[in-house]
């Protein structure tokens, strides 16, 4: 990992009513091995979706500036695999092979490219209503 460093100082005059002014200078150092890499990784993952023809949340889908999706896998309760997406269109309408899919908890696994480059993975729930 690329460990970000960055430091700033600050000069503080602090009046006082007595005879002293106080006169302070605060460093301070801090260091990132994460919190740069999430700039270039932003992304929003429903945790519901209706797909029932009605135009508003039919779809399963991750929505991103910054990742570009490559991968979505959903399995049913059981383990089975009930789709997956290797294209540029991922998403999911709550159906197997063309049938709907009855109202509960899919597990998925969605893969990706993030600005930077990197390589991610994120698993997740989503809740299927109809």
């Amino acid at each position: 990992d690329t460990l970000l460093m960055t430091t700033a100082n600050w000069d503080y005059w602090i009046p006082s009513s007595k005879a002293c002014d106080t006169f302070a200078q605060v460093e301070v150092i801090m260091a990132s091995s994460g919190f740069c890499d999430s700039l270039y990784c932003q992304y929003y993952l429903p945790n519901i979706f209706s797909p029932n023809q009605d135009g508003v949340n039919d779809d399963f889908m991750p929505f991103s500036s910054q990742v570009k999706f490559t991968e979505l896998s959903v399995y049913d309760r059981f383990g089975g695999l009930v789709y997956f997406s290797g294209g540029s269109d991922i998403k999911w309408d709550g159906t197997r092979s063309g049938k709907e899919l009855p109202a509960g908890v899919y597990v998925y696994i969605l893969r990706g490219v993030c600005a930077d480059g990197r390589s991610i993975t994120i698993p997740g729930t989503i809740n299927l209503v109809r």
